[in-house]
């Protein structure tokens, strides 16, 4: 889902950077797609505004790290069961797997019957939107190659778990 916003041709006016809608990141957003109108210097006129998933005007981004292992505790469920209700709420979802928590995501799971099982739970969750990575460091020192994880989850660098943290509005560990 994109943003669609409608503003003045004289976006940096003092006016409009003092407002609350201003975010000098806005037009190099991918999620948004921006029209401008003419109207006087100094009335920044705002016709048009739309996202579901919004705070103010940014998109709810909230991403969660799992460090733990999949089946020691019930922390690693626990973010995959938040991770589908925030789904459900139109928040985009960012998952980083570090340390055991990589393990999460290995193919061919087996687990008993009537078990919640890890790897059928971030399959859906790719599979809905979620991006999945795995941290590269710690996939080597198990011996884990991008092919034995869920398909969609992509093997990466701590960078991209940086990049996430700046740009979420919400950072949570398991």
């Amino acid at each position: 889902m994109s943003l669609l916003l409608y503003l003045s041709t004289h976006l940096l006016t003092s006016q409009f950077v003092k407002s609350p809608l201003y975010n000098p990141n806005l037009l190099s957003s991918p999620h948004f797609t921006i029209k401008f109108v003419n109207t006087p210097v100094y009335k920044p006129k705002i016709l048009e505004a739309w996202a579901p998933n919004k705070i103010g005007d940014r998109l709810t981004v909230s991403t969660i790290v799992i460090n733990s292992a999949p089946y020691g505790d019930e922390k690693a469920w626990n973010a995959l069961r938040l991770a589908d209700l925030l789904l459900r709420k139109d928040v985009v979802v960012n998952l980083f797997l570090l340390a055991d928590g990589i393990a999460v995501a290995k193919k061919g799971q087996k687990t008993p019957a009537g078990h919640y099982n890890l790897e059928q739970m971030l399959d859906d969750l790719v599979k809905r939107g979620a991006t999945v990575r795995a941290c590269k460091t710690c996939a080597m020192a198990r011996g884990i190659k991008e092919e034995e994880l869920v398909e969609g989850v992509k093997i990466t660098g701590m960078l991209d778990l940086a990049n996430w943290v700046k740009e979420s509005q919400n950072v949570l560990t398991f």
